[in-house]
C-alpha cells in the first residue's frame, strides 16, 4: 500500500508542478510575443511540460483502471498529499471519469 501511496503522491506532485509551470510559461510567451521577441524556446518548454503533465495524468487514470486506487484515493492519502490535497481533490473526479470511459 505504501508503494501505491508514494507513487500516487509523486505522480500528483509532478502533474501539479508541470501545470503550475505551464501557467507561468503561458504568461511569459504572451509577453514575449507582445514585444515581438522569439518565444520558440519557451514554446518548446511548454510543449515538454504539457507532455509531462499529460503523462502523469494518464498514469493516474491507469492506476484507477488497474484497481490500484479507487475514487476515495485522495481522502485515503490525504496526510501524504499534504498541501496538494485540495488540488488533487479538485482534479481527481475527472481522472475517475476518464478511467470509466
Amino acid at each position: 500500500m505504501m508503494d501505491i501511496q508514494n507513487r500516487f503522491v509523486s505522480l500528483w506532485q509532478d502533474e501539479y508542478d508541470a501545470t503550475t509551470n505551464l501557467h507561468k510559461l503561458d504568461g511569459d510567451i504572451e509577453i514575449a510575443e507582445r514585444f515581438s521577441e522569439d518565444a520558440s524556446e519557451l514554446k518548446a518548454e511548454r510543449d515538454s511540460l504539457m507532455k509531462l503533465a499529460r503523462n502523469r495524468y494518464n498514469s493516474i487514470v491507469t492506476m484507477i483502471k488497474a484497481g490500484e486506487i479507487d475514487e476515495n484515493a485522495p481522502e485515503k492519502f490525504r496526510q501524504a498529499l499534504g498541501d496538494l490535497y485540495g488540488y488533487v481533490s479538485d482534479c481527481y473526479f475527472e481522472c475517475v471519469t476518464d478511467a470509466q470511459i
